[in-house]
């Protein structure tokens, strides 16, 4: 990836947005209807994957090649898919999304169709559940959206020697930096959205500063991150800000 100007694959924002609410829509209607019943019941406590919603959704890669793809979200218990001690999460965990992958749903016939698949919390009760996506809806569309745009930035990219990537922890690989970039440029588009006076902040503070303080994303990966991948990130949000019309002067980045 270049460091000069760096640029966030270009996704279709509205038809993530659709998918996100119509997802948020159907898991309150689940939530609905099985906390009349249970509603101290836990959604599924076990590390296999209870499917709650799945939908098929289009597009292409950046080189135009059309893809077909599922997401599917699902009830877990597991951080992983596995079922080892440390796979599983604590009963206690309070987050509602444990996991967020891209991966393949395979067919007898031999087909492969690529999956966006997002884990929630098995151990909630559904009560839990439809307090939650009611009382606070708006944090759980942010949440399901900033991982579905990681993921579906995966889908659009083309990523070059899978076996090398491996190797490397998770946040040193170039397409992990693209995604993530592409998470942060559009959780601080959104808080200088709803508040125009963040922006005030980057004429006070060191640029990482107030990054850490709008994007839960970088706050939560820029301790792994590598200082070339740091640099990539900050340069792209820089541009974006730019690109959107904003004007500030920005120090050294580190």
């Amino acid at each position: 990836m270049s460091r000069k100007n760096p640029r966030p694959i270009p996704l279709d924002m509205a038809q993530m947005e659709g998918v996100t609410q119509e997802i948020v829509d159907r898991l309150t209607e689940a939530a609905q209807a099985n906390a009349n019943l249970w509603p101290k019941q836990h959604i599924h406590d076990s590390p296999s994957m209870e499917v709650l919603f799945r939908r098929a959704i289009f597009g292409t890669n950046v080189k135009g090649e059309p893809f077909k793809a599922q997401i599917i979200v699902f009830a877990t218990t597991s951080y992983t898919g596995g079922v080892a001690l440390n796979d599983i999460i604590p009963l206690s965990t309070p987050d509602f999304l444990i996991r967020a992958f891209i991966g393949h749903e395979a067919f007898d016939d031999g087909r492969q169709i690529p999956i966006i698949g997002l884990g929630i919390n098995g151990y909630w009760t559904w009560g839990k559940l439809l307090k939650y996506l009611t009382k606070r809806r708006e944090e759980a569309v942010a949440g399901i959206h900033s991982e579905i745009i990681h993921e579906m930035t995966h889908l659009r990219d083309v990523i070059k020697d899978q076996e090398k990537w491996k190797k490397k922890k998770w946040a040193h690989r170039d397409h992990e930096i693209r995604a993530i970039m592409q998470q942060i440029i559009h959780q601080v588009r959104q808080k200088i959205k709803r508040q125009p006076h963040s922006m005030t902040l980057f004429n006070r503070y060191d640029f990482a500063h107030v990054l850490r303080q709008l994007s839960p994303k970088y706050r939560k990966v820029y301790a792994d991150l590598t200082p070339e991948g740091t640099y990539i990130i900050l340069s792209g949000v820089h541009q974006a800000l730019v690109e959107d019309g904003h004007s500030f002067e920005r120090g050294k980045l580190k």
